[in-house]
C-alpha cells in the first residue's frame, strides 16, 4: 500500500513537472513574439516622428516646417520641335555639332526617306532625334537650333515633381533610420526566431530603400537633361508663315492663291514626270508600231492572196 501510494505521488510529480516546462517554453515563445513586435513599433514610431518635418513638403509649400529653407525645385523640360531645310545634310551635321557642343547626347535618331532629286521625283528626306541638353544649355541650343531650320511648330511642357521627389527622400530617410534600428536588434537577439523576424522585415526594408534610389536616380536624370524631340525635313521651299485671314475677302483671297499655286504645281509635276517617263514611252511607241505594221502587212496578203484565188475561180 506505502509502495503504491509512493509511485502515485512519484507520477503526480513528474507531470506536474512535464506541464511547467511547456508552460514556461510557451511563455518564453510569447514574450519574444511581444518583444519583437514591441520593438519593432518603437522603431517605426521613432522613424516616422524623424521624418515628420520633411514630410511637410509632400503638401506644396516647397518648404520645410521646422527653419523655412526653400527647398531646390524639380522641373522636367520636354520640348517638340518640327522644322524644314533646304540643306538636309549640312541641317544634320549641325544638329550633332550643336549637340556636343553644348554638352548634350543623341538618345534616339532615325532617317526615311530619299533625296528629292532622286529620280527627279520630290521625296523629302526626314530625320527624327531625342536629344537630351542639360537643362542650364536648353534655351542656348534652341536658339542655335532656330539659326539651322525653319521651325514650323515649337511646343513645350514643364513637369514640377518636386512634391514626389521630396516625398520620396523623406521615405528614404525613413527606412534608412529603420534598417539601422534592425540592424542593432539583429546584432542583440538571442534567439534564431527572433533572427529570422528580424531579418525578414529587414530584407523587405533594403528593398523597398532600393527602388527608392532608382526612382531618384531617374528624376535626377529627367531634371539635370531637358529633352528635345526634332523633326527635320527636307523641301524645296519653306512653308510660308501666314497669319490667319481676318475677313471672308482674305479667306477667299488666301484660298484662290492657294488653288492657282496647287494647279502650278500640279502642272510641274505632270511635266517632270512626263520627261522622266518618256524614254519609256518612246520605245513603248516604237514596239506598238512595229507590232502594228506586221499585222497590217499579214493581213493585206491576207487579202490579196484571197482576192487572187477569187479571180482564179471565176476564169475557170
Amino acid at each position: 500500500m506505502k509502495l503504491r501510494t509512493v509511485a502515485l505521488l512519484a507520477l503526480t510529480a513528474l507531470l506536474l513537472s512535464a506541464l511547467a516546462s511547456c508552460a514556461y517554453s510557451n511563455l518564453t515563445e510569447i514574450s519574444e513574439q511581444q518583444s519583437f513586435d514591441e520593438a519593432f513599433e518603437t522603431v517605426t514610431a521613432n522613424t516616422k516622428t524623424e521624418s515628420e518635418g520633411a514630410n511637410y513638403y509632400s503638401q506644396g509649400t516647397g518648404k520645410e516646417n521646422t527653419d523655412d529653407v526653400e527647398f531646390e525645385r524639380k522641373i522636367i523640360k520636354t520640348v517638340n520641335i518640327s522644322g524644314e531645310t533646304k540643306s538636309f545634310d549640312d541641317a544634320i551635321d549641325l544638329v550633332d555639332k550643336n549637340t556636343d557642343l553644348y554638352g548634350g547626347y543623341i538618345e534616339k535618331s532615325g532617317e526615311t526617306g530619299r533625296s528629292y532629286s532622286t529620280g527627279g521625283y520630290y521625296t523629302s528626306r526626314r530625320a527624327t532625334y531625342r536629344i537630351r541638353i542639360p537643362a542650364e544649355n536648353l534655351d542656348a541650343f534652341l536658339a542655335q537650333l532656330g539659326d539651322t531650320i525653319n521651325i514650323v511648330d515649337n511646343q513645350s511642357t514643364v513637369d514640377d515633381v518636386s512634391s514626389k521627389y521630396y516625398d520620396i527622400v523623406s521615405r528614404l530617410e525613413t527606412l534608412e533610420a529603420e534598417r539601422t534600428a534592425l540592424t542593432n536588434m539583429y546584432a542583440s537577439a538571442d534567439t534564431v526566431e527572433y533572427m529570422l523576424q528580424i531579418q525578414k522585415r529587414l530584407y523587405d526594408v533594403i528593398e523597398e530603400i532600393e527602388s527608392y534610389k532608382t526612382t531618384l536616380k531617374y528624376y535626377d536624370n529627367q531634371v539635370a537633361y531637358s529633352t528635345v524631340n526634332l523633326l527635320i525635313e527636307e523641301v524645296i521651299e519653306y512653308t510660308e508663315k501666314v497669319p490667319e485671314p481676318a475677313t471672308f475677302g482674305e479667306r477667299i483671297s488666301r484660298a484662290f492663291r492657294e488653288s492657282w499655286k496647287g494647279f502650278a504645281e500640279a502642272c510641274k509635276n505632270f511635266a517632270v514626270g512626263f520627261v522622266y517617263a518618256l524614254p519609256t514611252l518612246l520605245v513603248l511607241a516604237v514596239l506598238g508600231g512595229g507590232v502594228s505594221l506586221i499585222v497590217y502587212l499579214s493581213m493585206r496578203k491576207s487579202i490579196r492572196k484571197k482576192k487572187l484565188e477569187r479571180e482564179d475561180n471565176e476564169k475557170k
